[in-house]
């Protein structure tokens, strides 16, 4: 039975004073974590907007080499590809989400699973967009001046010995592993406090209505 007819047969009952039973009000209560999660989406896609804006209007007041504008660019437009293309998939969940009604244990299940399945997507895109981030920044960096020109060339050819490549093939991959781990935490950070309170208030209302949560 669905919220809303729970709530006009109760409204229709005119002695007693009844009050609304608590697996009711469980469900019910769900509607603030989903909003403040909501909230924090809408924040998030607001700041990665502009930190894309950023990132590509940097060669526009911090004068390069030409040779090194250009890998900065091409570098920079594949990591705003992958974070764009992420923040459309946010945005088309929060406009969808808009006008959940939290009236029903599946409409909740269902919040729950997608919005697990886009922070798993979230996690692969920011890892992927942010392990090219240090790549840039070298080539801004090495582009700034004249001076250091020879370096960008031999950092981008990967012109070092075998010691050298070793030092930095290791160096990559332990950047790599701290950013994966920092993007867990982040994510926890912003959204896991407000899905564990879904998945309480799920698990509360099967028991206050005798269903086995397994």
């Amino acid at each position: 039975m669905k919220f809303e007819d729970i709530k006009q047969a109760m409204n229709q009952q005119k002695e007693g004073g009844l009050v609304m039973p608590k697996s009711i009000k469980n469900l019910e209560s769900s509607q603030l974590p989903i909003n403040r999660i909501r909230k924090t989406m809408l924040i998030e896609i607001i700041y990665m907007l502009l930190t894309v804006v950023f990132f590509l209007s940097v060669p526009l007041y911090i004068p390069m080499e030409p040779e090194p504008q250009g890998t900065y660019l091409i570098l920079m437009f594949v990591f705003c590809t992958i974070t764009v293309g992420y923040l459309l998939k946010m945005l088309g969940f929060h406009k969808r989400t808009k006008l959940l009604q939290c009236n029903s244990k599946d409409s909740i299940q269902g919040y729950i699973f997608d919005i697990k399945l886009l922070l798993e997507i979230y996690k692969t895109a920011m890892v992927a967009s942010t392990m090219l981030v240090p790549l840039p920044m070298v080539a801004l960096f090495l582009g700034a001046g004249e001076a250091r020109l020879e370096i960008y060339r031999q950092f981008f050819t990967l012109d070092f010995n075998t010691a050298q490549l070793f030092l930095l093939a290791m160096g990559y991959l332990a950047l790599s592993v701290l950013i994966y781990f920092i993007t867990v935490k982040w994510v926890e950070f912003l959204y896991g406090k407000q899905i564990n309170k879904l998945e309480e208030i799920l698990k509360a209302y099967d028991e206050s209505t005798g269903v086995d949560a397994n």
